[in-house]
């Protein structure tokens, strides 16, 4: 399911390959940084998508990828009352059984959820080395919970979103 696109006007290149089973239309070692922005939690088979990013990333090269935290401080908070962790889904068409969330709101399409650990375990299992870790957050909470977000997503572990730098 290769495509190739090429906007002259932009002077950009574009390749679309599935993630889950195809490998990168790129040789060995051909970049020096690769990029996996929310990305990871949305395929079937991340595995493939982390040996390819291996594979294209020249030696030393640097990987930096960013995903939703299952264990989020708000996550574990709602599961102690007996909610559904967000971006987590049992159903593919009801976003059900979370605190505060339509029903009828859209789904995420997340396949695959990740702790901090278990995240940087899946890296170094490729052979990555994490160099570098930092929690994030979305403005998307309301008011009550931004600055308390704010402050605890400093805990890469507790933080709403994770985003790890690797080396190759």
């Amino acid at each position: 399911m290769l495509k190739f696109f090429y906007k002259p006007d932009r002077g950009v290149k574009v390749f679309k390959s599935d993630l889950n089973s195809d490998p990168l239309p790129f040789k060995d070692g051909f970049f020096d940084v690769v990029l996996m922005e929310e990305v990871i939690e949305h395929l079937v088979n991340p595995d493939n998508a982390i040996k390819e990013a291996s594979r294209v990333l020249k030696a030393g090269g640097l990987f930096l990828l960013s995903t939703p935290n299952l264990a989020w401080w708000l996550n574990r908070l709602a599961l102690l009352l007996g909610h559904q962790p967000y971006w987590s889904e049992c159903s593919t068409v009801y976003n059900v059984g979370k605190f505060k969330r339509d029903k009828a709101q859209p789904l995420s399409g997340h396949l695959r959820l990740y702790t901090y650990r278990a995240l940087k375990q899946l890296l170094e299992l490729h052979g990555f080395n994490v160099i570098a870790s930092k929690g994030v957050t979305y403005s998307n909470l309301p008011s009550a919970f931004k600055m308390i977000n704010r402050i605890i997503s400093r805990i890469p572990s507790l933080a709403q979103i994770v985003v790890m730098l690797a080396q190759k």
